[in-house]
């Protein structure tokens, strides 16, 4: 092998890295908790979680359900109406009235009251059904036996009156009753572990309530007419005494009516409505006689006029007026001013122009006219209108104590006719008892328990499961903190995502035989090379350095496929293993750790030593060395560089296995002497915050980050985060057309 010992390769621009770029960074990955689609993707990657809590969800419920005593309700529905056999209400016996929802609540209370209740056990004998009397229980709890004072045959024989007012209460319980949907219905309802129980319960409940308000009414009935017979007889004497008194004022005074109001008032409003017809004629008149008066003063036009425009003479006149002014312009033009036509013609202009002066004063005469007219006929109606108000002044004095007599009168007659409709509609609703409420529904025995409410409680919990499972994903994904995507590269790291590396077989760096370059392996260590020459414009890198944040990141097996795929394309490839603490090359190549790194820069070994050819490949590849555990772990700089430079004259690429960042401080000078460094993160596993502090050993460097390669990425969990699969898929006969080659 020539001489690799040689000036340092120049070194070209370095790619910019510092420590408030990668400080900056963590703050642009953060993933936006706001995003309803990533929020729908994250649940997709773990249904099975969200499936699996919500299933637990339901056979738990299910079991609860299960063990539950169902319950069974009977509903009854009575139409509420308002009571209003009241001797002073303005509405008549049976006769109902709007009810509002205080009052449908009202009732409400009536029939779920103790009263009711109390009649409904004695009906039933519920004080002898043990689950109403609790006198009759046995005591089944170890508590009740010991600390119970009484057993069961000492309660047998409590009072009886006890034994209903207990068990009043516990029905009282079980009962309900309220409005339905703000109407006038009444629901009665009652929750036994009995279905045709309930119904027996709830019709009697109802029952019991429309023969109370039944009692009532009859009873309020017979109270009511009692006390209006003795107010009809009196108010009957009282409307007689009252009209004979207005009728003796009346005919004492002359006050006599028409219409329901006497003559002089009549006449006074028949004159009040005249004055004002009066008063608007007269204001007319005058405003035509003003009108034509200034015209005629100021010398304006005539047609201002309406009662000129609208004379037909004076229409007839102007018009013979324009057509002997035609005439005149015609003659002006053939004869003189002399000619006896044109002294004939000026005649009659004169004389056409007289005549309807002389009409214009005739119409401005009927218009003066009209208007002193119009004055003599208001004021004869304004003084009529003094004189009768006069006559009204003088009979008001008499007519006030009249009206007082009148309104006495109707009072009283007005009271007498309520009362006795009232009377002879108490009388008919005595004789015919109906109730102001009606049973619309009676309760039946229901079907199907009611409680417990088997779908709205599998559906709740299943729900809540739902929602269980929907935390629990997104509280794992939050404590995701590796890469799982490239976007998720280039937010957190501000670097591009150079390939996705998928896992890979012991077979894909077996050799040769089982290279198949349509695999997804190959397809993305290709891939890997392009971005890594395409890296830099106009001078793609011949020294690349592979490196990572921490060991078992696949750094090295990404390296050698990459050397094999190089040389495989006929490429001139040597790969140098730089990790001297846990060197992997040799393991990879499937071979022994020989003279190498280490010994060619101690100068221990030659060229020709350290230089492997890999048979299968033919990779060159020089090894870390055989130096002895602990000793010469820092190579020398300076002949490193010098090394690496001459590589670079006799290969198409030099590859660099660089160990961890966060390992090796060897690494920070490796990628000064390096063309492009990769930095290999391994796939859903390497926390984001040991990838950025190893990002942070290159800060204030002139370290040219080409960028990260995602390594180890399953494929199939892959497609959870990415929305298209990591590799192409070939149809089968191509692929194994690749593998024969």
């Amino acid at each position: 092998m020539p001489n690799m010992i040689g000036p340092p390769q120049t070194p070209q621009d370095p790619l910019p890295v510092s420590n408030a770029h990668f400080a900056a960074q963590p703050a642009q990955g953060s993933r936006s908790s706001d995003d309803l689609f990533a929020t729908l993707r994250k649940l997709a990657r773990h249904y099975w979680i969200v499936l699996a809590v919500a299933a637990t969800a339901f056979v738990v419920a299910m079991i609860a359900v299960r063990s539950l005593t169902p319950l069974y309700t009977a509903t009854a529905e009575i139409l509420i109406g308002a009571p209003v056999n009241d001797a002073g209400s303005s509405l008549a016996p049976g006769e109902r009235q709007s009810v509002d929802s205080e009052a449908v609540q009202s009732q409400a209370r009536i029939v779920t009251s103790r009263t009711i209740a109390r009649r409904v056990v004695e009906k039933l004998a519920l004080d002898r059904d043990p689950d109403f009397n609790p006198y009759l229980r046995e005591d089944k709890s170890l508590f009740d036996t010991i600390f119970r004072r009484n057993s069961l045959e000492d309660k047998r024989q409590a009072p009886r009156d006890e034994q209903v007012a207990l068990t009043t209460e516990v029905l009282l319980s079980k009962v309900s009753a309220g409005p339905t949907d703000r109407s006038h219905v009444l629901n009665v309802q009652t929750e036994v572990e009995d279905a045709h129980l309930a119904a027996r319960i709830t019709n009697a409940f109802a029952e019991l309530y429309i023969e109370q308000m039944l009692v009532r009414q009859t009873t309020m009935a017979q109270q009511a007419n009692t006390w209006l017979e003795g107010q009809i007889d009196e108010l009957r004497r009282q409307v007689d005494t009252n009209e004979r008194a207005v009728e003796e004022y009346r005919r004492k005074h002359g006050l006599y009516e028409a219409n329901a109001s006497t003559v002089s008032d009549q006449q006074l409003a028949e004159l009040n409505t005249q004055l004002v017809l009066a008063e608007s004629e007269k204001a007319q008149a005058e405003a035509r006689l003003s009108q034509a008066q200034q015209v005629l003063n100021s010398g304006g036009e005539l047609d201002s006029i309406p009662e000129v425009v609208n004379s037909p003479l004076i229409q007839a006149l102007e018009e013979k007026q324009a057509e002997i002014a035609r005439q005149a312009a015609e003659l002006s033009s053939v004869y003189g001013p002399m000619h006896p036509r044109i002294t004939n013609i000026e005649a009659q202009q004169e004389d056409t122009k007289r005549k309807i002066d002389a009409e214009v004063r005739k119409i401005v005469s009927s218009v003066r006219n009209s208007a002193l007219t119009a004055q003599a006929r208001y004021n004869a109606i304004n003084a009529r209108l003094d004189a009768a108000k006069s006559e009204v002044s003088e009979s008001n004095v008499d007519s006030v104590e009249l009206r007082q007599l009148q309104r006495e009168a109707d009072a009283s007659r007005t009271l007498f006719e309520n009362f006795l409709e009232r009377y002879k509609r108490n009388s008919a609703q005595e004789q015919f008892k109906q109730a102001s409420a009606w049973i619309i529904s009676p309760a039946a025995a229901p079907v199907r328990p009611s409680f417990p409410p088997k779908t709205p409680i599998l559906a709740g919990t299943t729900l809540m499961g739902i929602l269980l499972g929907t935390l629990l994903v997104l509280f794992m994904e939050s404590l995701d903190r590796t890469f799982r995507t490239s976007d998720d590269v280039v937010k957190a790291t501000g670097l591009p995502n150079l390939a996705l590396v998928p896992t890979f077989r012991k077979s894909e760096l077996a050799g040769n035989r089982a290279y198949d370059p349509t695999s997804p392996f190959s397809e993305s260590i290709y891939k890997l090379h392009t971005r890594i020459m395409f890296s830099q414009p106009g001078d793609p890198p011949k020294v690349t350095m592979f490196t990572s944040a921490v060991p078992d990141e696949g750094k090295s097996r990404i390296s050698v496929s990459l050397a094999r795929q190089l040389a495989y394309a006929g490429r001139r490839v040597i790969i140098v293993d730089g990790d001297l603490r846990r060197p992997s090359v040799h393991k990879l190549l499937g071979t022994k750790n020989g003279p190498g790194l280490i010994d060619l820069l101690n100068g221990t070994s030659t060229p020709d030593e350290a230089v492997y050819r890999d048979e299968a490949s033919g990779v060159h590849a020089i090894f870390a060395g055989r130096s002895p555990n602990g000793e010469n772990m820092l190579p020398d700089v300076q002949r490193l560089r010098m090394l690496l430079a001459s590589l670079s004259k006799h290969y198409d690429t030099v590859i660099l296995d660089a160990p961890p960042v966060l390992v090796g401080a060897e690494v920070i000078h490796y990628a000064q002497m390096t063309d492009a460094t990769v930095f290999v993160v391994r796939w859903g596993k390497t926390p984001k915050n040991v990838v950025l502090d190893g990002l942070h050993q290159f800060a204030g460097t002139q370290a040219r980050i080409a960028g990260v390669a995602l390594a180890q990425v399953n494929p199939r969990l892959y497609k959870r985060y990415a929305e298209v699969g990591l590799h192409y898929r070939y149809p089968a006969r191509q692929k194994t057309a690749a593998r024969l080659q």
